[in-house]
């Protein structure tokens, strides 16, 4: 059936280490292959429906036939369907993240990779050692409505939605049109589920990387009885723990759990400073965030944060500011802070891309200015590769498009007026220059 003897090389131009190693659970509670795969990599039964890990054990879609086919594509060097943004990562310049993540792994282990690899060809792409890396996404609990966030990652977003189809006749079209759904499902609690963080705990011994998110991940009381259950049993000691956070809730008693684990990265989502935080980021406030954010740079010598950016639409003419105030903080502390860019890419309407020439080529010569000025860029990685690769994606693209300038526009027209924002009160270069470059086209 399968078709497949010969080993293969882990350098293969496909290969990602994540179907060997990993597993996801999405916000909805399906489970996936990857946290970044197209429409959420979600794995498919054989009768057509999704693994659910409200309804499932993960350990059912380890070894799925869908999982097996992936592996099998990936190693026969097919491009597999959902892997869209790592192939348009690399066609930028950008370390993606299959790339990031083998290099990680890879050098992290690499028998014991080469060994799941093996194992796998000769047992029709099973992997019978149990998953080394836990991505999950517990949920759309979260307290924000960012701009280029989705009802299915944000419950404040998902009651917006739901409230502005019922009474906004302008966004209920404009919903139903570029979504081409009706009003967002809701998705139960299923993060709340005993039986799914018994085995959840079960897993402990076994992982070597955790990555909590949501949603808000420090809002959700079932992480804290699974960080807990981590030290307990000793296991801490040898996992890895990730988090976004969006620095609104950062609690003592998440903190005092730290320093119990061998090594903790804690990436901000922050898209601006000041009105830019306060306009894309809804809900927050910038003197909350940078409170928040100047504490966690100052945590045990085992935490490290980092930045991770979505580069849209409205901050492309301030991300070289976000970057500054990192530069600073970082060199006040003592300490470094990874930057790593995060583009919108859906939905399509607040890519940059879409932009024209002449605002592309503002955001460019600030970023040139920026990497000529810099005292970290040429010594921090992945603050050099997003930088140039944003370069890279703005240049690549120099024509405007002005059917998804459209939707941009009125996308901002009918949050504004919902929210009480105005875009160009709290963007005056960017609305001039798309005023005088796109004639036809007001925001």
């Amino acid at each position: 059936m399968w078709g497949w003897k010969k080993k293969s090389k882990l350098d293969a131009a496909t290969f990602c280490v994540y179907p060997w190693i990993e597993q996801v659970v999405q916000p909805t509670g399906k489970v996936s292959f990857c946290c970044v795969a197209k429409n959420g990599g979600l794995l498919k039964k054989p009768d057509g429906q999704y693994y659910s890990a409200a309804e499932d054990r993960l350990a059912a879609a380890w070894n799925s036939e869908h999982m097996r086919k992936i592996r099998q594509g990936m190693l026969a060097g097919e491009k597999v369907s959902g892997c869209e943004l790592c192939y348009f990562q690399e066609s930028i310049g950008k370390n993606s993240y299959r790339q990031m993540h083998n290099d990680e792994w890879l050098k992290k282990d690499r028998p014991d990779i080469e060994d799941r690899v093996q194992s796998s060809i000769d047992n029709q792409f099973r992997v019978e050692k149990p998953a080394l890396y836990l991505d999950l996404r517990l949920g759309n609990l979260c307290n924000l409505k960012c701009r280029s966030c989705n009802p299915y990652n944000s419950s404040q977003i998902h009651k917006e939605v739901t409230q502005l189809m019922d009474t906004d006749a302008d966004y209920l079209k404009f919903w139903t049109t570029k979504h081409r759904e009706s009003k967002p499902a809701s998705y139960p609690n299923w993060y709340e589920s005993d039986a799914f963080w018994d085995e959840v705990i079960e897993s402990i011994p076994n992982l070597r990387k955790v990555y909590l998110t949501g949603g808000e991940p420090t809002l959700i009381e079932k992480n804290y009885r699974f960080l807990q259950a981590c030290i307990d049993s000793g296991h801490s000691k040898h996992i890895f723990l990730m988090f976004n956070t969006n620095c609104t809730n950062i609690q003592d008693r998440f903190l005092k759990l730290l320093p119990h684990f061998e090594f903790v990265l804690i990436n901000a989502s922050i898209d601006g400073l000041g009105p830019v935080n306060d306009y894309i980021r809804f809900l927050s406030r910038w003197e909350t965030i940078d409170k928040n954010f100047r504490r966690l740079v100052g945590l045990a010598d085992n935490v490290k944060i980092g930045i991770t950016p979505v580069v849209q639409v409205y901050n492309i003419l301030n991300i070289v500011d976000l970057l500054r105030y990192v530069e600073s903080v970082s060199l006040e502390a003592n300490s470094d802070i990874n930057v790593d860019f995060l583009y919108a890419t859906d939905p399509p309407y607040i890519n940059p891309q879409i932009l024209p020439y002449g605002v592309k080529a503002e955001a460019v010569r600030r970023l040139e200015a920026y990497k000529r000025d810099s005292k970290t860029y040429h010594i921090q990685s992945y603050l050099k590769n997003s930088v140039d690769s944003c370069i890279n994606m703005l240049n690549e693209s120099p024509r405007a498009d002005l059917e998804q300038l459209t939707d941009f526009a009125e996308y901002t027209r009918l949050l504004d007026k919902h929210r009480k924002q105005s875009f160009a009160g709290v963007f005056p270069e960017l609305s001039e220059l798309l005023a005088r470059e796109v004639t036809d086209v007001h925001v």
